[in-house]
C-alpha cells in the first residue's frame, strides 16, 4: 500500500487480509485510528504495530484471531481502544493491559479492551 505518511485514520474493512506481517503500518508515525475489523484476520506478527506511538484505537473485531501480540501493546502509549470482540481469543493476561501503561498514574484510565 502507498499511503501517505501523514495519514492519521485508516479503515480496511470486509476484505480477505488473512494475516498482518511485521512493520505493516511503520511508516503511518502520525496513525491515530486504524479499523481492521471483520476481515479474515488470523495472524499478526509481533511487530505488525511497530512505530504506532500516536494509535489511540485499535479495532480488529470480527475476525479469526485465536491470539493477538501483547507485547505490542507497550509501544503504544496513547492506545486507550482496543477491540478484539468476535474472535476466538479467549483470554487476557493482566500484564497484557498493565504493563502497556505502567507510566501511567493511578487516576489515569486504562485502555478499553474489548473480547
Amino acid at each position: 500500500m502507498n499511503l501517505p505518511v501523514d495519514t492519521s485514520k485508516l479503515r480496511i474493512e470486509k476484505t480477505v487480509v488473512h494475516t498482518i506481517p511485521a512493520e505493516a503500518f511503520y511508516y503511518l508515525v502520525e496513525l491515530q485510528y486504524l479499523w481492521l475489523a471483520y476481515n479474515s484476520v488470523a495472524s499478526i506478527d509481533s511487530s505488525s504495530f511497530y512505530n504506532l506511538k500516536q494509535l489511540h484505537e485499535l479495532r480488529l473485531d470480527g475476525n479469526s484471531l485465536a491470539n493477538f501480540p501483547w507485547v505490542s501493546l507497550r509501544d503504544m502509549p496513547h492506545l486507550r481502544t482496543l477491540d478484539l470482540h468476535n474472535n476466538r481469543i479467549t483470554s487476557v493476561p493482566n500484564e497484557a493491559v498493565l504493563s502497556s501503561h505502567a507510566s501511567a498514574e493511578p487516576s489515569e484510565e486504562l485502555p478499553k479492551v474489548g473480547l
